[in-house]
């Protein structure tokens, strides 16, 4: 994935993170949210068991990326701005994605932090 990594723009954010809901929510979309997940599921999980080593924080983070035509992300917002997010962003940065439903097309890839334990202790 080729893109600018943009810092926090309080607005900037907010209008990515609405639009992403948005196209979530748009009952013709969903197949294409449900490639992405597909696509993305173990590389984010393997990126946050990389990037979470050693990092107190727990909020995990939501990278917000727009889409050009050909799925290549144009511009990436992180939040919140800090070591997890870009650790993520630059262990599946490479990760194809097909073309969007139109140019432009913001997607939100949420990444948790926590890990549950089922009742024997053992980490799922």
């Amino acid at each position: 994935m080729a893109g600018c990594i943009s810092s926090q723009k309080p607005d900037g954010y907010e209008a990515a993170a609405k639009a992403a809901r948005l196209n979530a929510r748009v009952a013709g979309n969903r197949g294409y949210h449900a490639d992405v997940g597909r696509r993305l599921r173990n590389p984010v999980e393997r990126a946050r068991r990389r990037c979470s080593v050693g990092i107190a924080d727990t909020r995990g983070v939501r990278l917000l990326y727009r889409l050009d035509a050909g799925g290549v992300p144009s511009e990436v917002l992180i939040h919140p701005d800090g070591e997890l997010g870009h650790c993520v962003y630059e262990a599946i940065r490479d990760v194809p994605l097909p073309p969007p439903p139109e140019p432009g097309y913001w997607i939100a890839v949420d990444v948790p932090t926590s890990v549950r334990l089922d009742p024997r202790g053992a980490v799922r």
